[in-house]
């Protein structure tokens, strides 16, 4: 048997293997509908006003819409800006606990939503307290350690 003749039926034999795997990635979904994006690098920032300064590294992964992922990276130098200036100014008894770091968590996504409706052109109105949607779904922290 010639080459030619091999090649031939080993693709008619596996034609049908490549159309049923075709079908079952078509009836998957594509995507979540969102992304994440890692912050990178990490924050390190000094925090603490009195007696000894400590040391922070937080490492941090935005969720985003999948529509949202364009304008966070392109407004990622605000968004890293306000995080650390919001991380810097933590004392060192917020800081330790577990609620208290939840508290920074959820303070740290306001703020995040904040820059990014401020750079989309929406920001709340002045008796509104609530942001316009912006597509930035959760901030997580990935590593969370501090030095005293």
């Amino acid at each position: 048997m010639s080459i030619a003749r091999r090649a031939c039926l080993t693709l008619l034999w596996l034609l049908p293997l490549l159309a049923q795997a075709k079908s079952a990635q078509k009836a998957q979904p594509d995507a979540p509908g969102f992304e994440y994006i890692e912050m990178m690098p990490a924050f390190v920032v000094n925090f603490g006003t009195t007696g000894r300064i400590g040391y922070l590294k937080a490492e941090v992964s935005l969720r985003v819409s999948a529509q949202a992922a364009d304008a966070v990276d392109l407004h990622m130098p605000a968004l890293r800006h306000e995080l650390i200036m919001l991380l810097s100014s933590q004392s060192a008894e917020a800081l330790t606990s577990p609620q208290q770091r939840e508290a920074l968590r959820l303070a740290a996504l306001e703020a995040v939503r904040k820059v990014v409706a401020a750079a989309a052109g929406s920001p709340p109105a002045d008796g509104d307290a609530k942001l316009p949607e912006t597509g930035v779904q959760d901030l997580l922290f990935t590593s969370f350690i501090l030095q005293r």
